[in-house]
């Protein structure tokens, strides 16, 4: 099953001309985050419906949902969890079980993508985490990229790597010093 790359860009992608100054580019970044959310919101609501969707974002059932049978169900739980609620230890620990376990690949890639927008003390429980998926020479090279891209974000290196992780499409695009120097210490 590949029904996540489906997914279309959002059409609600702000359209104002490049910004210049920091406070117009933080603008356009709070701008690009209200709409991908809308676009993360409405993708969700086409897998699972509106139904399902409200239920989540209403915080009902969530474990239920992150357990469910069906991966659409888990994937969309997955996502709004993660960008609508209070991130909580039991939250987190069930988004890792989910990027390290679950049986469909679209589910497991969204959990560690999520895993990215981590912040604060949570991310000592997460960075371990990614460098096992990114340095394991058996995991799927999808999940390894998105895992680079989650440890990039989630330690805010995002300038510092010598290649954008948004480009990386190889395991020759990781930084691999700056991957070991993660590892390093750890």
């Amino acid at each position: 099953m590949n029904w996540q790359n489906d997914r279309q860009p959002s059409d609600k992608l702000p359209s104002s001309s490049i910004p210049r100054t920091r406070e117009e580019f933080e603008e356009f970044a709070a701008d690009v985050e209200r709409a991908d959310l809308e676009g993360t919101l409405d993708y969700c609501r086409e897998l699972v419906g509106a139904e399902v969707v409200n239920k989540l974002l209403a915080g009902d059932d969530m474990d239920a949902e992150l357990q469910h049978l069906d991966s659409k169900r888990r994937y969309a739980a997955i996502c709004i969890a993660m960008s609508n609620h209070e991130l909580t230890t039991t939250l987190l620990d069930r988004c890792i079980q989910l990027a390290r376990s679950d049986k469909d690949k679209d589910v497991r890639d969204m959990a560690i993508g999520m895993l990215g927008r981590i912040e604060g003390k949570l991310t000592a429980k997460v960075v371990p985490f990614l460098l096992d998926l990114i340095l394991n020479d058996s995991e799927d090279l999808e999940i390894r990229l998105t895992a680079y891209r989650s440890l990039v974000y989630v330690s805010g290196a995002v300038s510092k790597v010598k290649i954008p992780a948004v480009l990386a499409r190889s395991v020759h695009d990781i930084d691999w010093e700056w991957v070991e120097s993660w590892r390093a210490g750890t």
